[in-house]
This record gives C-alpha cells, structure tokens and sequence, in this order.
C-alpha cells in the first residue's frame, strides 16, 4: 500500500509538471531555437574568421615576394657591378668578397625567403614572419592565382639555379663574372613579369578576402535580422502570455478581495515565524483592535492583550501547528485562543473573539496557517445569561426548598434582621465625613453589620446571602489593610448592596407565597426557643462538618422568656458568633478529643438564666480553653504591643484582646474564621444591651463566657 502511495504521488508529481511544460511549451521551443541559431551564427562567424585570418596571412606573405624579388635584382645588380669594376685577369677573390659579402648575405637570403614562400603559397604549411612569429598558411585554392604561382615558379626555377651557382662559386672562391652577368640579365628580363604574376596572386587574395568580409557581414545581417525576429516573436508570446496571466490575476485578485472584503471573519496567514502576511480581510479592522499588523509577529502583537503566560503557551501551540507530526485533529484542542476576551478601548465594554486556525500545505510542507477571528461576544453574552439565569433557578429552588425546612417566625425573623442590616449599612455609608478615622470607622461598623447577618444567614443554610456577605467582607478586609480610604472604595459596597437588595426581594416574594399556602407564624415564648434551638443545632452542625468536627449543642433556659424582636435579635446575633467561636476555636477534632480521654463529641451548653432585674447567658464548651500564648503571639505580630509588653499581660488582659477590632489568632480567613470580626460584634451588641461579659477558661479542658443585661 505505501509503495502504491508512493507511486500515485510520483505519477501525480510528474503529471504536474508535465503540465506546466506544456503551458510553455511555445516560449521555450522559441527560446531553444533562438539559442541555436545564436550558437550556429557564432561557430560560422567563428569559422569565417579563421579562413580570413588564413586569407589575410596569404595577402601578407604574398605582398613579400614582390620585395623579394627586387631585393635579388638589386643585389645581383650590385654584385655585378662590382666585378665589372675588376679587371678580369687580375680578380682578388678574397677582395671581391670583402667588398660584396653584404650583398651576398641579402641575395641568399632572399632567394630562400622567395622559394619558401613560394611553397607555402603553392601548397600550404607553416613559415616564420619577419617578426618572428610563427604562421599557418593554406594553400591557395584560386584557379587564376594558382596559375599565376605555375608560371612565377616557371621563371623562378632557372633563376633560382643561376643564383644557386652563384653561391656555389662564392663559397668556392672561384667567383665567375659570366654567371654574374648571365643572372643580372636574367633578373633584369624577368623581374617586371615575376612582379605582374605576384600582384595577380595578392589581387586575386585580396579580392577572396573582400569576399569573405562581405560573407560574414552578410551572415551577421541576417543573422541580426532572424535574431531579431525570433527576440520579437519570443517577446511577443511572453507579453500576451504575461497579459493573459495579468488578467486572470487581476480577475482572481479582483474575486479575492471581494471574498476578503465580505466575509464576516477576521483572515490572515502566518508563517511558522509567527509573521503576518500581507492579505488580510476587511471584516479584521472592526474585529481585532490593533492595527498594522503586517509584517509583525503574532506574539508581539497579542504581548498588549494576554499575560506572559499565555503568550508562551502561544508560541507552543504554533510550533505544534507547524509540526507535522501533530495530527490535525488535536489543533482544535490544543489552541489557546479559543476564548479571548479583550476591552473596548471607547466605552471599557468587553468584547470576545476566538481564533481559529487552519494548516496550509505546499506538498506535503506546512508553510503557512490561515488564522481566522471572529467575534463571538453575543453568543458569549447569551451563554453567560442563559448561565445566569440557570443559576438563579437553581438557587431560588434550592432557597425554596431550604425556606420549607425554616420555621416561618424564624423566616420572619430572618427577613425583618435582613432589612435592619440593609438600613444600618445604608445609615452608615451616609454619615457625613471623609478623614481617614471616620472612613475607618465607617468600615469597622459595616464589617461588624456584615459579619453578624453573615451568622445568621449561615446558620439557616442561605448561601445566596452568605456569598454575598463574604464578597463583603472580603472587599471590607482589602480595605482594613490598605493605608488611606477614600469614599470610593466603598462604591463595591454600593454594589454588593444592590445585589442584598434583589436577593432580599426575591426571598420576600418566596415567603409570601409560602405565607399564602397558609403557613402559620407562631409569636410566644415556647415558639422563639424552638426556632431558636433548631436554628443554633443546625448552624452548629454546619460548623462542626466545614471544621471537621463532632458537636452536641444544648439549650436551656428560652423557653420561659419572651424578648423584644430587638432583645431577640441581639441576643441571636451573639450567640451565634460565640457558638461560631466555640466550635473553630474551642472544640478539637474528634482524634485529638480521644487522645486527651475527651469523648469524641465535644459538647456546648447555652443556657439563659432569668435574675431579679437581669439576665444571663452561657455559653460553655468542653475544648481546649482560650490559647494565650497564641493571644499573646499574634499581639506581637500585628505590632500591638512589644514581646516584653506581650509576656507580661494577665489573664484578663488577655482574654480582652479577643474584642479587638480585627483581631483573631488565626491566620488563614474562611467562612467561620480569621476575619477579627466574630468578638467584635459580640462585644458591639452586649454593648447595646447594656450588658457585661465573663471569661472563664481551663487550658485543655473548657471555657465559658457569661454575659448579663439587664431584663428592663
């Protein structure tokens, strides 16, 4: 199967480019063509010009034979003439050779130079120029200069012998004037003839060279002029070819942009740089707030809208796209960008946007990925409500079912307490002043409001209200630390108070129509302690789970007395912190209980005892005692009072430091501690109750807290 893969992919390869020959094939016969006459004209041009060289070779040997024989005719003339001047009966060889050895020299060198040349003319060779060089030389191949060289030999060849015997005697020393005279008189008979043939042969290679010139001249001509034509023809089918191409461009361009400019994406490429390319669609200005992006890295340019990161998380993911080894299907997984949210920069509103992204092949090599954006905010937007609305179903029938399982005065109760803290909230955000004391003021009270209706809600399992109360106190603890307020910070209160508001309405329309189902609301002594004591065993409960804990609660005492709504709220808004307060920070866990020989269930008693004018309330459990040095180490540590000062606090001073506004010894904040709040509130309302509190504390063994009030 793969070999057959393969082969399909070759045929397919070859098929292709078979295809594009073809689409030139016109322009490249041209070309070749074009390239082999170019090539054919240079070898002719190429061969013509050897033969001229040869021609021009021949005229310049040819036109040295005319010199020659003059030369000879001069010099026997010379010699001749010497001799003439002897007397014959008395010649001094030795003398006479003295006298003519130069024209001697020149005669025979001249007769050599005539006949070798000669035989180069005639039959073709090599022979040395004047200068020295070397020359190749073919044999002429006119008929009328062949004849002419015929005839020149004809007369040379007797003439060559005279000189020949001339040289003879000479180099004998038996110089004879007769052969002088009879080879002066034949040079002088011959010599204009031999000139006539001579001129003949250099007219007749003069004429072939002319020929010749006239012949190349004429091949370049026409040469030139199929060049030419075959450059315009060559020219001609690129132009068209090249139009033909613009065109189809320009209407493929044309098709592209209208594609780009109407689709309702962001498109863009990148390269496995991370470099954007140049095509982008319209629709990308209006979707992605930055602008220029071509040519820039798609890291760089995302650097302003996600964290680092993401930023490396980026970068991965667009090596995995390109990597081929990642198969296709994983790339939806592993973006990430699906979801992108980014800030408008004209009203702050945000806006969503996901990124697609889609390989690009050339062959089988990734070379680019088409990233596509689009604006997926109104689907983000009805999921988020279709989301909210789920979730307020869900919680109006989980407040539902948990408002059937609450006794309807303890409802009311709840709902009447709800209301008073709205109001106390409200009364304390409009006190006038904004000094730093009275800000923090501001923030200790709506703290203690807060956490004190945070209880309540908490023991009745409301979690809408007690979510709310500690995104609350988590913004009120935010401000606790922060070294100036100004009015603005409590704007986030504004809000949250909002939100009380709606869930506040929403609860009251639930109850009504509960009351209108008619459920009865019971208002006696009896009553209140059965809400009472089912609300703290429940509460107590949900502590003791979210603490791991085991606890038994007993409550003695209420059911005789019937308070004020005021008294009653009071008095349920501090037991419910010191009940809180028992369980975190008194009971142990069951293990560390039955290694101390405790029962495994530890045990809280709140009992109210009526006096003369009077009343008191207990509150004690059989845990591990108030720890004082832990007291005494967070003092230290919130810079309340020096080490030195810290280990010399009594007892009661100590106990007194649990009260302090945002005290508490532990260190991490969760529903049921570590806010410094809880005391504070109890302190504030047996404050307002005009009451007095006791401490009592056993380390490992118990505690109790006894406040009194008065009963008028």
């Amino acid at each position: 199967m793969a070999e057959l893969a393969l082969n399909a992919e070759q045929q397919k390869k070859r098929f292709e480019w078979a295809s594009s020959l073809k689409k030139y094939q016109e322009i490249i016969i041209s070309i070749v063509l074009f390239l082999i006459f170019n090539l054919s004209i240079l070898l002719l041009n190429y061969y013509q010009s050897f033969k001229v060289a040869d021609s021009a070779n021949a005229i310049n040997i040819a036109s040295q034979q005319s010199g020659l024989i003059q030369d000879i005719a001069k010099n026997l003339t010379d010699i001749s003439l010497a001799i003439a001047n002897k007397d014959e009966d008395r010649i001094d060889t030795q003398e006479l050779k003295k006298e003519i050895f130069k024209q001697f020299n020149a005669l025979s060198a001249s007769k050599k130079r005539f006949g070798e040349v000669l035989d180069v003319l005639q039959n073709g060779g090599s022979l040395f120029s004047l200068d020295g060089e070397q020359l190749k030389v073919a044999a002429i191949e006119i008929p009328s200069a062949r004849k002419n060289l015929e005839r020149v030999r004809e007369i040379w060849m007797p003439f060559q012998g005279m000189i020949d015997h001339f040289i003879n005697d000479y180099q004998n020393n038996n110089i004879q004037s007769n052969v002088v005279t009879f080879a002066t008189d034949y040079a002088r008979i011959y010599t204009t003839r031999l000139l006539l043939e001579l001129d003949d042969v250099s007219t007749a290679l003069q004429v072939q060279a002319e020929s010749q010139a006239k012949f190349i001249q004429l091949i370049q001509i026409i040469g030139i002029i199929i060049a030419l034509s075959i450059f315009f023809f060559i020219v001609f089918r690129s132009l068209r070819a090249l139009l033909q191409s613009d065109v189809a461009l320009a209407k493929s361009r044309r098709e592209t942009t209208e594609i780009m400019d109407t689709i309702t994406e962001g498109l863009f490429l990148i390269d496995e740089n991370y470099v954007i390319g140049e095509q982008q669609s319209r629709k990308l200005r209006d979707i992605f707030p930055i602008r220029n992006l071509t040519g820039r890295k798609l890291d760089d340019v995302l650097h302003d809208l996600i964290g680092e990161t993401d930023i490396i998380n980026v970068r991965r993911f667009i090596k995995q796209l390109f990597n081929r080894k990642t198969r296709e299907n994983l790339i939806g997984d592993l973006n990430p960008l699906r979801r992108l949210v980014i800030k408008d920069n004209n009203d702050e509103s945000e806006r969503y946007l996901r990124f697609n992204f889609t390989r690009s092949y050339e062959g089988k090599k990734i070379v680019h990925a088409l990233v596509s954006i689009s604006d997926i905010t109104e689907s983000v937007e009805m999921e988020q409500r279709l989301e909210k609305e789920r979730k307020q179903n869900e919680a109006q029938f989980d407040m539902l079912m948990k408002l059937l399982k609450i006794e309807p005065n303890i409802l009311a109760s709840f709902m009447k307490n709800a209301e008073r803290m709205s109001d106390k909230i409200n009364e304390i955000l409009q006190k006038k002043g904004n000094t730093l004391d009275i800000l923090e003021k501001k923030n200790q009270m709506i703290f203690r409001e807060v956490h004190s209706f945070k209880g309540e809600a908490s023991a009745l399992q409301l979690t809408g209200f007690v979510d709310i109360a500690e995104e609350m106190e988590n913004h009120l603890k935010l401000l606790s630390n922060k070294p100036n307020i100004t009015g603005n910070d409590f704007l986030r209160i504004t809000i949250l108070l909002e939100e009380f508001f709606r869930l506040t309405t929403e609860l009251n329309g639930i109850r009504t129509r509960l009351l209108d189902m008619h459920f009865s609301v019971g208002n006696n002594a009896q009553s209140n302690a059965n809400s009472l004591e089912i609300t703290l065993k429940n509460f107590a409960q949900q502590i003791a789970e979210r603490n791991h804990k085991k606890v038994k609660i007993t409550i003695q005492g209420f059911e005789n007395v019937l308070f004020s709504d005021d008294v009653q709220h009071r008095l349920k808004e501090i037991i419910i912190q010191m009940l809180r307060n028992a369980i975190v920070h008194g009971i142990e866990i069951p293990q560390e209980r039955i290694a101390k020989g405790k029962e495994e269930i530890g045990h809280i008693i709140i009992s109210l005892t009526e006096k003369a004018d009077s009343y008191q309330v207990t509150i004690q459990d059989d845990g591990a005692g108030i720890d004082k040095e832990a007291i005494r180490a967070r003092l230290i540590e919130k810079g309340i009072c020096s080490p030195i000062a810290a280990e010399n606090l009594d007892e009661k001073t100590l106990f007194r430091a649990i009260f302090l506004p945002g005290f508490s010894t532990q260190v991490e904040s969760t529903e049921d501690a570590g806010r410094g709040v809880g005391m504070d509130v109890v302190k504030d309302r047996i404050k307002s109750l005009g009451g007095k509190m006791q401490i009592q504390s056993k380390t490992g063994e118990c505690t109790r807290f006894d406040f009194m009030f008065p009963s008028a």
